[in-house]
């Protein structure tokens, strides 16, 4: 699996924490739902986790098959310092793709024990973690496992990359990357900043100035302060054009390189 540690440092991208520009919709989440089965059923997996990375490297928002809720609530309090398929080791190791049998044994031998009673107890016998980066830091992760019954995946010579890509390309429909897209582009093609940010989000569900500004705790004036900031700098002349502004940077669907190792 992938989390905090506090003994990692992490880069990720709160994609949980961004401004709602895109509504979230029951179709994402069916769609992670359908990637799991369909991974599940093509590595022969005997339980599947999707998570979104948090701010520290922790599992946030997780869609899961066969594994207990109350197992991600002990891997992000205690279990992942000590995993070698942590979110933050691999993106300091440019790693996309990484097999738990492989990788732990070039781990800290001090941290194999302890972890491997947590890895006993969860009836984990091997996983292989594919992980999803955005400018180089990581977003989310799809991580399959195998009982402790059956074969480790490193055997099965499976084309682990043409999974992830496949993966890759479902992620790019997800409410949560499409609203990526649109703070990307806000940030680095408009120049906006975090409160306007806030601003526009609020625009797009209708919300007037007073409202925004009693939601905020701004002024009337700064909020209409802001607005006029947005327009200027977008090029639109109304909230119309802020809406189909957004709607226009959200359909982006950026690629991504694979990260250089300095």
């Amino acid at each position: 699996m992938t989390a905090a540690s506090p003994v990692l440092r992490s880069d990720a991208i709160n994609v949980t924490a961004l401004p709602p520009f895109v509504p979230q919709d029951p179709q994402s989440a069916e769609m992670i739902d359908r990637l799991l089965q369909s991974a599940t059923r093509l590595c022969n997996a005997s339980s599947a986790l999707f998570f979104w990375v948090g701010p520290r490297g922790e599992i946030t928002a997780p869609q899961m098959i066969n594994i207990r809720e109350e197992n991600i609530a002990r891997y992000n309090e205690a279990w992942a310092p000590m995993d070698p398929l942590h979110v933050n080791r691999l993106r300091d190791e440019n790693r996309e793709v990484a097999v738990l049998s492989h990788v732990r044994r070039m781990f800290h031998a001090a941290a194999i024990p302890e972890y491997a009673a947590c890895l006993r107890q969860t009836d984990v016998g091997d996983e292989v973690a594919l992980m999803f980066y955005r400018d180089r830091a990581p977003i989310a992760s799809l991580s399959l496992f195998r009982s402790l019954a059956q074969r480790h995946f490193s055997i099965d010579g499976f084309d682990w990359d043409a999974l992830r890509s496949l993966a890759l390309s479902s992620l790019g429909l997800h409410w949560r990357i499409r609203s990526l897209n649109v703070t990307e582009s806000l940030t680095h093609q408009f120049d906006l900043k975090a409160r306007e940010l806030e601003v526009v989000s609020y625009v797009l569900r209708g919300k007037s100035n007073q409202q925004i500004a009693d939601i905020l705790g701004i002024s009337l004036q700064t909020v209409k302060s802001h607005i006029v900031s947005i327009l200027n700098k977008t090029g639109v002349d109304s909230r119309l054009g802020i809406a189909c502004l957004v709607h226009g940077l959200e359909c982006r669907i950026p690629g991504r390189p694979r990260p250089q190792t300095p």
